[in-house]
């Protein structure tokens, strides 16, 4: 069943809940912080600014996230590589990405 929150979440209650299996933030380092404090593999998907170097520390130098090979901000990207990335994080890759968010 879907919820709405209709107002400000608290994302670190939230990403601490045992039922989380990922976390899809654009990577402010804020997100990311929450997410590697709670050991939440995340599926990297920056925006602007200083996301795009956020990510590629996540993703590159942790392991605890997952990226697109298409840019978000240039292009629309496609549901199938969504659906990838997300069972990635959810199957088999998540346990081990969550391992190694949860080292650092």
């Amino acid at each position: 069943m879907g919820v709405v929150v209709s107002m400000r979440a608290r994302q670190t209650e939230i990403l601490n809940h045992p039922s989380g299996g990922g976390f899809l933030p654009h990577c402010g380092w804020n997100s990311a912080v929450d997410s590697i404090a709670n050991g939440v593999p995340m599926i990297a998907w920056p925006l602007n600014a200083e996301q795009g170097m956020n990510a590629a520390l996540l993703a590159e130098d942790i392991g605890g996230a997952i990226r697109s090979k298409l840019l978000p901000w240039k292009e629309v990207m496609g549901r199938e590589e969504i659906e990838t990335m997300i069972r990635n994080i959810i199957e088999d890759k998540g346990d081990a990405r969550r391992g190694r968010v949860r080292a650092h």
